[in-house]
């Protein structure tokens, strides 16, 4: 976990890969989801140590170019951090993972972040994950 420049923040999901969080991403999450305000340290414990991890097929198949044909986005999903109107919500950090050249080291940027109380059926839970 650490913080420099160009990053607002940085973690390292259960799987050990590096996930970064932009000032101009987390600006994003609070102006449409002013809730979140609040949560900044829960999204990153979320990324850490997830309750739940999904796959996203549409919003990967939205996500993928040709510079970026192996682009992934995934969900993390957490309970027991929201309070007062958003309790007993789920916290979701939505991640989009970069997958540049064989062997180079896979790259996580926090897309979104939002409480909700329902999982979107798109999502696929991941093999393996908590």
């Amino acid at each position: 976990m650490t913080t420099n420049g160009h990053w607002r923040w940085t973690e390292t999901d259960p799987q050990g890969r590096t996930i970064h969080c932009h000032p101009g991403a987390w600006n994003h999450i609070v102006q449409h989801h002013e809730e979140m305000s609040q949560y900044e340290a829960a999204v990153r414990a979320t990324l850490r140590s997830p309750d739940r991890i999904y796959d996203d097929p549409y919003s990967t198949s939205q996500r993928r170019t040709p510079t970026m044909p192996e682009a992934t986005v995934v969900c993390y999903l957490a309970l027991g951090y929201t309070r007062g109107r958003e309790a007993g919500n789920w916290l979701v950090v939505i991640v989009l993972w970069e997958h540049d050249l064989p062997g180079a080291e896979t790259m996580g940027y926090v897309l979104t972040a939002y409480t909700t109380n329902r999982l979107l059926r798109r999502w696929v839970r991941r093999e393996g994950a908590s």
